[in-house]
């Protein structure tokens, strides 16, 4: 904690003294004073963690945190906010049992934070069926002249396999 954040040559310091943060005073030069405020490690995987990344080592902002924990208080974290309750994209895939990437991916396509954690996922089988016939992708791409890759890009937008295949309400 002290290096990073006030020496130069730690391998740390750009991220860390180099943007800002700062050892409070008290903690700097008194460690038992931050024993007294923070405790003693709980178990040697236990690493110091800021609660706001953007805030300094200081009483109220440093707790103890195992390595997933601190993984997903990092400055890239995805944070998701659904009902009320904001939680990291990882939080949210493992509550809902949707892929991490699934999420991500609708967030790229610019859905809602409540739409991508809410919507089911479907599950895709050999074929579409459409008015009760059911073919590969590329049995109906041929029949129809839609690329492959154009249905898959529909059916991954939550468009049904018609309109996936005739273009219906896809813009």
């Amino acid at each position: 904690m002290i290096a990073r954040c006030t020496r130069p040559t730690s391998r740390f310091y750009p991220n860390y003294g180099g943007r800002g943060i700062r050892v409070c005073d008290k903690w700097l030069h008194d460690y038992p004073a931050f024993i007294a405020d923070v405790g003693p490690r709980p178990s040697p995987e236990m690493m110091l963690e800021r609660k706001d990344n953007d805030r300094n080592y200081e009483p109220g902002n440093v707790v103890w945190a195992t390595p997933t924990e601190q993984a997903r208080n990092k400055s890239t974290t995805h944070w998701l906010t659904v009902k009320g309750e904001r939680k990291s994209l990882a939080e949210w895939a493992e509550i809902t049992g949707i892929c991490p990437r699934t999420l991500w991916q609708r967030t790229e396509l610019g859905w809602t934070d409540e739409r991508v954690v809410l919507t089911k996922v479907r599950k895709m089988t050999r074929g579409l069926t459409i008015d009760g016939r059911t073919q590969r992708i590329v049995d109906w791409a041929s029949e129809t002249g839609t690329p492959q890759k154009i249905i898959a890009a529909r059916l991954h937008r939550g468009l049904s396999p018609r309109d996936a295949v005739y273009g219906r309400r896809d813009s």
